[in-house]
């Protein structure tokens, strides 16, 4: 996927990968984390075998999230749920 609006490049602290992405299937329960790498504004989700049936990718969701990906400016990525197509 990739991102608009971002000052620079992406950039992830403490962590190669970003943090917080999740896999999601049509079921409302059936989510998993997933490895995120990053490369200039745009964060590549390898799918395995298991992933599938993933029908959305979310990020950084739920009531405290832990996420470690900002644009170059030091502006956090806001949570956010798309469709995969």
């Amino acid at each position: 996927m990739t991102f608009g609006d971002v000052e620079g490049r992406l950039v992830t602290y403490s962590s190669a990968q970003a943090i917080g992405f999740e896999l999601c299937d049509s079921a409302r329960e059936g989510c998993r984390f997933a490895p995120a790498n990053v490369d200039a504004n745009r964060v590549i989700l390898p799918l395995v075998a298991a992933d599938q049936r993933a029908s959305r990718v979310r990020f950084c969701w739920g009531d405290s999230p832990l996420r470690n990906l900002s644009d170059g400016s030091g502006l956090p990525v806001g949570p956010f749920e798309i469709p995969i197509r």
